[in-house]
């Protein structure tokens, strides 16, 4: 069965976990530009299996 994709980003929990700042870890979680980046979430869940960990790419990262 297939869902439209809007749909999917609405419903999903994994989406909407994503979509919520305050799950954020580490140096992400305290960043003043948080709401806005959120660092990437794919490279924090390459590099370390969490989705919600510092995405320690960031440029702002010190």
């Amino acid at each position: 069965m297939e869902k439209p994709a809007l749909e999917i980003w609405k419903e999903s929990p994994i989406f909407k976990a994503l979509r919520n700042r305050s799950n954020l870890k580490g140096y992400c979680a305290s960043c003043r530009y948080r709401e806005t980046c959120g660092g990437c979430r794919a490279r924090a869940l390459a590099y370390t299996g969490d989705l919600f960990v510092s995405d320690l790419c960031v440029p702002l990262y010190s």
